[in-house]
């Protein structure tokens, strides 16, 4: 189930039947870094419980102030809405892996569980080895 869209910004993707919910990044220096985390917010506090950010072709990072708005609202969030688990596909780009190292060590302190992955079928993986759930790439991506 699409949940977001901006054309060469973002992708976010919701599986009501795993509970999964993925967000694909291209861009993260975009205006629509909030609409899509208000979004994920909203399926986070309807039931998503595994949030899969897949920022591996991501380029750039996220502003400061959009940084901070992560600590301060976005994970309190997801904190109070029950998300168990944030998993990281690793960018390539080495400016990129630094932003999203910063905002999963500040998410780390949240009370859910996060990880680094090197793809989207490893994340998949992972929640399946870990919690139990399982879905397809395709299941999360329509």
């Amino acid at each position: 189930m699409l949940v977001y869209q901006a054309e060469d910004v973002c992708r976010t993707t919701y599986d009501p039947a795993s509970r999964i919910l993925v967000a694909t990044w291209w861009n993260m220096v975009h205006e629509q870094i909030r609409p899509n985390l208000t979004r994920q917010m909203a399926q986070v506090a309807a039931g998503a419980r595994y949030l899969i950010i897949d920022v591996g072709e991501c380029r750039g990072v996220p502003a400061p102030d959009d940084q901070a708005w992560f600590g301060d609202t976005v994970f309190p969030a997801y904190r109070a809405a029950g998300l168990r688990a944030m998993i990281n596909v690793v960018p390539r780009s080495g400016a990129a892996r630094l932003g999203a190292s910063r905002w999963q060590r500040t998410a780390s302190k949240f009370g859910f569980d996060t990880f680094d992955t090197s793809d989207l079928a490893a994340a998949l993986d992972l929640v399946a080895e870990r919690y139990g759930v399982r879905a397809t790439p395709e299941a999360v991506s329509t």
